[in-house]
């Protein structure tokens, strides 16, 4: 009976330090995709951040230009017409009581 209790305890011990290490490898092998997923995860947000601000920053500049363009092009029609149809302010036309 001794025996048979000696063997049932090995055979214990053994199952214990097999789901032991069977338990570890899979904690390893879901540490390890963990951080493989997170840090592709964080390269690709860093990849799609770096290009919403370049398109941001191109489509900014692209509006200040065509903004910038099309005041200056207001401003030369505008100082065009000045001297055959002064601004009212300049000519002291301003039609107050007329």
């Amino acid at each position: 009976m001794a025996a048979s209790g000696s063997k049932h305890a090995r055979s214990t011990l053994e199952a214990r330090s097999k789901h032991a290490r069977s338990t570890l490898e899979a904690r390893s092998k879901h540490a390890r995709s963990t951080l493989e997923a997170r840090s592709k995860h964080a390269r690709s947000t860093l990849e799609a951040r770096s290009k919403h601000a370049r398109s941001t920053l191109e489509a900014r500049s692209k509006h200040a230009r065509s903004t910038l363009e099309a005041r200056s092009k207001h401003a030369r029609s505008t100082q065009a017409r000045w001297p055959l149809y002064p601004p009212p302010i300049l000519s002291g036309n301003t039609n107050r009581g007329a």
